[in-house]
């Protein structure tokens, strides 16, 4: 039986993001969407659970198996709206399906995906309080244009090392 390598942990030659601001969304369907960025979750991979493969024959361990496909999980926006919002996403954004939807972050760098609006809910309105609403979106993984599977495509700024 083989045993686990020990690896030794490597310095990465690229840098890290030092701030979130600002991150934006751009929707294909309603670029100038009638909304503004308070918080937004980039998407992130999500392989699944494990397939457990234990079988009779295990005699200490349950084992399992990774799952050969992944995907983008869900991403969650805080928005400071106006009530145009609710025109936007009524009339073009909650209905367009596997639009793309890009992701801006600071420094120039971009994530596109395919995806829709799930979801676009005000939250309580407060005196003294910024209304907002909280929105989620889905990634599809899909062309519908072209029919076939599409992952996101990273655009890394000039200089981005």
């Amino acid at each position: 039986m083989a045993n686990p390598a020990t690896i030794t942990r490597v310095t990465p030659s690229s840098g890290y993001m030092k701030e979130g601001h600002s991150t934006k969304i751009a929707f294909s369907a309603r670029p100038q969407f009638s909304a503004w960025e308070i918080e937004v979750q980039p998407p992130g991979i999500d392989r699944g659970d494990p397939i457990n493969i234990t079988t009779m024959h295990n005699t200490v361990w349950e084992t399992m198996y990774a799952k050969v496909l992944k995907t983008l999980t869900s991403f969650n926006l805080i928005l400071a709206y106006s009530l145009e919002a609710f025109d936007d996403v009524t009339d073009f954004i909650i209905d367009a399906v596997d639009w793309s939807i890009t992701c801006h972050f600071p420094g120039g760098d971009k994530l596109d995906v395919f995806a829709f609006m799930q979801s676009f809910i005000p939250q309580s309105h407060k005196r003294g309080e910024l209304p907002t609403a909280n929105s989620t979106i889905v990634p599809t993984n899909f062309d519908r244009a072209n029919n076939v599977e599409a992952g996101p495509v990273l655009t890394l700024a000039a200089g981005t090392p």
